[in-house]
């Protein structure tokens, strides 16, 4: 299958608590990946001139070097639903949400169903005193996200496609993609499939 070339794309979501219910069906504790899809290429929207090619193959997988390590200590959570749809998505942070150095987001389909799994370890803060205008704002993200050392872990489950990568902080980024199943076993990622878990037991789904 052909390489594709992404750009690097960066989005801050600004969520509000809610008290809204658990997704109405509670999804099992293991999630089956064992799909015969294999991993497409994927479009990314690009807001820099970086760009790079994710790595493929056993090899890449054992060589990649997750550079900076979750934070696990305390965790709060909180839960949106996207209105009309029955999505229901929980964001976990670590230590907390207003000093948020890990994240993890798991988005369920409307029967309950674990459909995507993010991590961020190495939260960009910006900078964003009182007064900046909107493309100010924007600039400020982008700076933070620029110059802050990251590794994030990406989990597709409806197209069976997982993609794990380092970025930011004035370094190349460098990635690697392969099926969900190739990676969320890794112990040096979590693994993966634990640090699911303990999202869902902190959120309570």
């Amino acid at each position: 299958m052909r390489a594709g070339r992404f750009g690097v794309a960066a989005v801050f979501f600004l969520t509000s608590c809610s008290t809204s219910p658990k997704p109405s069906a509670t999804p099992p504790a293991s999630v089956d990946t064992a799909r015969s899809a294999r991993p497409t290429d994927v479009v990314v929207r690009v807001r820099s001139s970086e760009s790079f090619t994710p790595q493929r193959g056993d090899a890449a997988i054992q060589a990649f070097v997750p550079e900076i390590a979750p934070v696990d200590s305390g965790g709060e959570c909180y839960t949106g639903r996207i209105p009309g749809s029955g999505v229901t998505t929980v964001s976990a942070s670590f230590p907390t949400r207003k000093v948020q150095r890990t994240t993890i987001t798991l988005t369920f389909d409307s029967v309950g169903h674990l459909a995507r799994y993010s991590e961020l370890r190495g939260v960009p803060r910006p900078q964003s005193p009182v007064g900046l205008t909107d493309a100010q704002r924007q600039e400020a993200v982008r700076v933070a996200i620029d110059t802050t050392r990251s590794t994030s872990l990406s989990f597709d489950y409806a197209i069976d496609q997982a993609i794990v990568m380092n970025r930011g902080g004035g370094k190349p980024t460098n990635a690697i993609m392969g099926t969900i199943r190739s990676f969320e076993r890794l112990d040096k990622l979590g693994p993966p499939i634990a640090r699911i878990e303990r999202a869902r037991k902190l959120c309570g789904v």
